[in-house]
């Protein structure tokens, strides 16, 4: 796949980052689990705003004889953000939950992802209506 030396350098260092926390995370304790799940929740979130960028000019890249394509990678990204923002909307209640079994006062805000913009429109809900 064809990169810009930054973009790979960048994706390269995030997938050596969940290398590494795959390989780490053994006999974990509730607050280990905890920050894992609010870890993976984050970057479903960072990785939804990637996907938002790419949608909204991929369709750019394609000359007219191939605009099919890109119409189509488009209506594909669409749905993938919906996958990434219902999984942050899946994990909020149980991140809840861990953060009240680890007692930390600080921890106890509701963890339900903030949507934006195409979010809200794939889902046509909100957060917190979603995540009851």
């Amino acid at each position: 796949m064809k990169t810009s030396p930054l973009t790979q350098t960048v994706l390269d260092e995030a997938r050596r980052q969940v290398e590494t926390c795959c390989r780490e995370f053994t006999d974990p304790d509730v607050a280990t689990v905890r920050d894992a799940v609010e870890g993976v929740q984050q970057l479903t979130g960072a990785l939804g705003e990637l996907v938002d960028r790419i949608r909204d000019h991929a369709s750019f890249a394609f000359d007219d004889e191939n605009q099919y394509v890109g119409e189509e990678l488009v209506r594909d990204l669409h749905a993938t953000r919906g996958c990434l923002t219902t999984a942050g909307l899946l994990v909020a209640p149980a991140l809840d939950d861990l953060r009240e079994l680890t007692g930390s006062a600080a921890d106890l805000t509701s963890t339900t992802p903030e949507l934006t913009g195409s979010a809200v429109e794939l889902t046509g809900t909100t957060p917190r209506t979603a995540a009851r």
